[in-house]
């Protein structure tokens, strides 16, 4: 189980890397000057590799409305990774971006991007 932690600086884009196929989390510390009390959070990864419309290019997605994707604690933001979420995906042509909101009727707002580093899952000895 990896785990992993990263702080966000503003308009900073920060290569994350994960291994295919790996169960763990990876946390991101969002400025300061953005309080994440009362917001929602939103973590997509897509790949560019892909010609296609915006939302064919989406291969994983996860928000802090469903119990288990996303924690925020204080301006931590932490993704949890199951085995799935990732199998069958390896190479630097990924991108993520990390978006919150406060509801309904607020804007989304970008607060971390970069490239999805996905390392490919070692091949098991005999």
């Amino acid at each position: 189980m990896a785990k992993q932690a990263y702080i966000i600086e503003k308009a900073d884009e920060l290569d994350l890397p994960f291994q295919e196929g790996d169960t763990g989390s990876i946390t991101l510390e969002v400025d300061e000057q953005i309080s994440m009390t009362g917001l929602n959070a939103f973590f997509q990864v897509r790949d560019d590799d892909k010609n296609e419309e915006e939302d064919e290019n989406l291969v994983l997605t996860k928000n802090s409305l469903v119990t288990g994707e996303i924690d925020i604690v204080g301006n931590n933001v932490t993704m949890n990774f199951e085995k799935m979420d990732t199998r069958g995906y390896f190479g630097e042509h990924y991108t993520w971006e990390l978006s919150v909101d406060g509801g309904p009727d607020a804007i989304d707002v970008t607060v971390g991007r970069g490239k999805f580093i996905l390392l490919k899952e070692n091949a098991k000895k005999l």
